[in-house]
């Protein structure tokens, strides 16, 4: 120990003399061991094998999420220190390598491991110094340490780290020690091998790289942080010069190259780091740890210009919403013959810290009105056709859990009405007596084949009121199931990878009950009762669009298609409050119209018609064919072989007398009589007839003429459940009363 000790003293800092007395222990612990099995020990320990993985860097593969263009999406780290994409050596380009080794390890071809030459003139440079200037490791042992990033920095770590080198040296050639070090050797800001690096800093490969930017991220390597080219750009070229004047003196640059170089202007790229699509890309990263590992890259079938578009659209609209109380939404475009995911925007803001992460396009909602062409799609499958004339009087509906009662979302009846403008128009009642013809367990289990995965209660749990949307579903569910209607029948999922292989569609609509319930949903004519001739739904090419509001203004949608896409789009609050006003047509309906105007760049085909579609004249108070006395007719569309047969008897040609104006029962003398057609609805629409004013249900489920004051809702025996999450205040019951006509004021006892 006394050489040792004198080595120290003759150390001109404390630093270096620390450093030598602990390599000294190290050294001395180790000569305790007998010679003989100190060679044992040594021997066993090199001829341990080395991991081969390591070497071919399958622990250091990020994963690179790029859209359907090969834009990138995210990077997703390989290792708890940072993002890296391995190259091999040939794939570097011709300077990075050569300029490596001529720069960290001159003698990298020449040493097996350890360079006793290199460490002499590491430690004369230190000890000149009087600090530590040079450590004199080797590309080999370089490749160790960055093999074991936490690991200590200890003298008795170093003689390990040189053990190791050897043993590698031993069961490695050159070119894969040299390879797995330019893939492992740090660069700063979480950036690991000359690939990532020359991307982050370059936004290039590694094979594209000049000689003067292979030049400055070699200056880096050799103290990241010291040559941060964001903190220290000026150090780092300064040192980036001094290393192309010792390329070019070592003949590796020739002096055409080495003036280039010197000519040349490194440009950092500005530091980004890809984020975008962030909901869409959790969904992909989310089906497992297996995905990161397997591959380097992933293209999704997301397309990015238009992603960025739909987010700026949302919160747009969310800002003009501001003052109705709705704070988020969610939107999604799908590809109507693939189902690629096109755009996905899961929340107004991903970097919101309180519910920003939340993807509601995964977040089960009541549907509202949005489930209604499911409804009627079933309708069209049994015996019912658009031209199907539907009582919209009030109705009370017999359920195993009570009587219900569904009234329209304006609280007004409309009497007949054909099943095209009750659903184009969106009247509650006609869809709930659709349904009750249909069965909810078959609503039901549609939207289970068609992807619903929230509807998990039995059909008898929703009722009738499935018709209206009671039940929850998320809006990349809802949208896909419109893609059965948007593909003639045919169900089929969804798909996030652009070369993702799906299973081959299953049928569960015919062709053209699917395309009927398109052609009435494309209906501006049959939509205007219910939005206006000119409302935001309608649109310049064919568009098949339905709208939903769920109860007291929670949630609204706007779902449609093209021939070319399927868009769905959710307005409203994540915590569950009610918005202020704000229905489907007014809220998510004009922000689908822009969403629709961006993704279709050109115009869309037309839907296709299928083959088993017939069109005839029909009268539209009856939905049959024209009488003699029908005033006019229309085209309405069918199923063929399942066209009315029947007749118009709701237009008569009925006598008045000429001077009391009333009808005459029996005609005995035709003088002095008109003869008028009339409309004459069953019985059950009388009361509607005489008197469009306040109804009340009647217990044979027709309806009569308020005569008395009396209670419209609630209804007698109805049962209120509080909601725990809401304030008291915001649950109170609002009595309706209907008056009789003429009355100021009325009292009920």
């Amino acid at each position: 120990m006394k050489g040792w000790s004198g080595f120290i003293a003759g150390c001109r800092t404390a630093a270096v003399g620390r450093w030598a007395e602990r390599l000294g222990i190290g050294l001395a612990a180790v000569a305790v061991l007998p010679p003989g099995l100190l060679f044992v020990v040594l021997l066993g320990y090199l001829a341990l094998p080395v991991s081969r993985s390591a070497l071919r860097g399958d622990d250091l593969r990020s994963l690179e999420l790029t859209d359907r263009h090969g834009e990138v999406l995210r990077v997703v780290r390989s290792t708890p220190w940072g993002i890296a994409h391995w190259v091999e050596l040939g794939e570097m380009g011709p300077y990075l390598p050569g300029f490596a080794v001529e720069v960290e390890d001159r003698r990298f071809y020449r040493h097996r491991g350890i360079d006793p030459v290199g460490l002499a003139r590491a430690a004369l440079a230190n000890l000149r110094a009087g600090r530590v200037v040079a450590g004199g490791s080797t590309i080999t042992q370089q490749l160790v340490r960055n093999l074991d990033p936490g690991g200590a920095r200890t003298p008795t770590a170093k003689l390990s780290e040189a053990l190791k080198a050897v043993r590698l040296e031993l069961h490695a050639d050159k070119r894969t020690i040299l390879e797995a070090w330019l893939n492992r050797v740090p660069f700063g800001h979480g950036t690991w091998g000359v690939e990532a690096a020359s991307r982050r800093y370059f936004g290039r490969s590694a094979r594209e790289l000049s000689p003067a930017q292979a030049a400055f991220l070699i200056a880096m390597a050799r103290a990241p942080s010291g040559y941060d080219p964001y903190r220290r750009y000026a150090r780092a070229l300064g040192r980036q010069r001094v290393l192309l004047a010792t390329l070019h003196r070592r003949g590796r640059l020739s002096g055409f190259e080495y003036e280039q170089a010197l000519a040349e202007t490194v440009r950092v790229a500005r530091p980004r780091d890809r984020f975008f699509a962030p909901h869409f890309a959790d969904m992909v990263l989310a089906r497992g740890p297996g995905l990161v590992k397997s591959r380097e890259s992933l293209r999704t079938a997301l397309d990015l210009s238009l992603q960025r578009v739909c987010e700026d659209l949302l919160e747009r609209q969310l800002d003009l919403l501001a003052g109705n109380r709705a704070t988020n939404g969610a939107l999604v475009v799908l590809d109507r013959r693939s189902g690629d995911v096109l755009a996905l925007v899961g929340s107004r803001n991903w970097f919101d810290p309180d519910e920003g992460q939340v993807n509601a396009c995964l977040s089960p909602r009541q549907t509202g009105s949005a489930v209604k062409p499911f409804v009627f799609a079933l309708g069209f499958e049994a015996d019912m056709n658009p031209a199907t004339i539907l009582p919209d009087l009030p109705t009370w509906f017999d359920e195993a859990g009570g009587r219900y009662r569904p009234v329209n979302f304006d609280r007004e009846w409309r009497g007949p009405v054909p099943a095209r403008t009750a659903l184009a128009s969106s009247h509650n009642i006609p869809a709930v007596r659709v349904l009750e013809a249909v069965g909810p367990d078959r609503l039901l289990g549609f939207l289970r084949a068609a992807g619903a995965t929230t509807l998990k209660r039995p059909a008898r749990h929703y009722g009738l009121a499935l018709a209206l949307g009671v039940g929850d579903m998320a809006l990349l569910e809802l949208t896909n199931a419109y893609r059965v209607l948007a593909n003639l029948g045919e169900y089929g999922p969804v798909r996030l990878l652009a070369d993702e292989e799906l299973p081959e569609p299953l049928r569960l609509l015919s062709p053209e009950a699917a395309w009927l319930v398109t052609d009435i949903l494309s209906d501006n004519h049959a939509r205007a009762p219910g939005f206006g001739e000119f409302s935001c739904l309608d649109l310049p090419f064919p568009c098949a669009v339905k709208t939903g509001t769920s109860k007291d203004y929670r949630d609204n949608w706007a779902i449609g298609y093209t021939s070319d896409h399927v868009i769905g789009v959710w307005v409203g609050n994540f915590d569950g409050s009610p918005m202020r006003g704000v229905s489907g047509v007014s809220g998510a309906g004009p922000l689908f119209r822009d969403v629709m105007l961006a993704a279709q760049r050109a115009e869309p085909d037309r839907f296709e018609v299928p083959a088993g579609i017939v069109s005839m004249p029909v009268c539209p108070a009856s939905g049959v064919r024209p009488g003699p006395h029908c005033p006019t007719a229309v085209s309405e569309r069918f199923i063929r072989g399942r066209e009315p047969r029947a007749e118009c008897r709701v237009h008569r040609l009925v006598p008045f007398d000429r001077l009391s104006g009333r009808p005459v029962a029996e005609v005995v003398d035709s003088a002095g009589l008109d003869w008028q057609v009339v409309e004459q609805h069953p019985p059950e629409y009388r009361a509607w007839q005489e008197n469009p004013g306040p109804l009340l249900p009647a217990d044979d489920g027709g309806a009569v003429r308020a005569a008395l004051p009396a209670v419209l809702f609630p209804d007698d025996g109805a049962v209120f459940k509080l909601d725990p999450d809401l304030t008291r205040q915001a649950q109170a019951v609002r009595l309706r009363a209907a008056v009789p006509d003429g009355a100021a004021r009325s009292r009920t006892a």
